[in-house]
């Protein structure tokens, strides 16, 4: 979800490949990942899922993005019963629908719409 132009991302989604095959394999987010071993374990909350949403679209997977999506479309209860859950679902859904964009900076600038739906 950085800017394209940020400084180490290509660095940062280097190190972060390994989580990304285990997560495509599993087809979720697991809850647990040990660094040391890069085992993980449990399926986490779909929170953890939707907040990863972004960067598993930057990396190309699309079909996992979208099934990702439809688990979350279907069950909206954690929405209603986890805080923190819905706040990841709000971030990861709004970046993938490039409701807003993280600058090389760090700058925040939503995408802000002027007609009323």
């Amino acid at each position: 979800m950085m800017a394209n132009d940020a400084p180490y991302k290509q660095e940062l989604l280097t190190q972060f490949a390994p989580f990304i095959d285990t997560i495509k394999e599993r087809g979720y987010v697991p809850l647990n990942t040990y660094s040391q071993s890069g085992k993980s374990e449990k399926r986490g909350p779909l929170g953890f899922n939707a907040a990863l949403l972004p960067l598993l679209a930057d990396e190309g997977n699309n079909k996992l993005v979208m099934a990702i999506q439809q688990k979350l479309m279907i069950d909206k209860s954690f929405t209603q019963t986890r805080y923190y859950d819905s706040v990841l679902h709000l971030f990861g859904e709004s970046a993938v629908n490039k409701r807003f964009k993280i600058t090389a900076d760090g700058t925040l600038q939503p995408t802000w719409s002027t007609e009323c739906r």
